[in-house]
């Protein structure tokens, strides 16, 4: 707990910068820094070097909070589909991937598969080839 002890002294100022920077719509130029990165080849060869954005911890703690806020407003009105996966807490796209090798239709009321439509599917099947790299992965997560 000594770490946070200094903690109270961060946070207002802290907070004055993040509403600042969100009544302007404007990040401070110290809060993001683009810089190049070597990839490979000869070094004075522009087209070998990419650019990588260098964020501060304010810009991700702000980034943070924006996140969160929309995810909340789209959640809490239903704007997003259950079948969102990706960029969603508890729904990666390594469980999408495992969801539609495991069933990608899904029971309907009368207990028949039916696509997303309504249409009649029949039932996915995959082959051992088709879901091994698919154990791996789930493995390694």
């Amino acid at each position: 707990m000594r770490a946070y002890r200094h903690l109270p002294a961060l946070v207002i100022p802290l907070r004055l910068r993040l509403q600042k920077s969100l009544s302007l719509g404007k990040l401070p130029s110290d809060w993001k820094l683009v810089t190049a990165l070597y990839k490979k080849g000869p070094k004075s060869n522009r087209a070998n070097y990419r650019p990588v954005s260098l964020t501060s911890v304010c810009c991700k703690l702000l980034e943070s909070f924006i996140r969160d806020d929309i995810m909340k407003y789209l959640t809490d009105n239903k704007l997003i589909s259950s079948r969102q996966y990706g960029f969603f807490k508890g729904r990666s796209t390594s469980l999408q991937l495992l969801h539609i090798c495991t069933g990608a239709t899904m029971p309907g009321r009368s207990g028949r598969h039916s696509l997303g439509d309504g249409r009649q599917a029949a039932p996915y099947r995959p082959t051992q080839s088709q879901t091994r790299p698919l154990a791996r992965l789930v493995a390694a997560a």
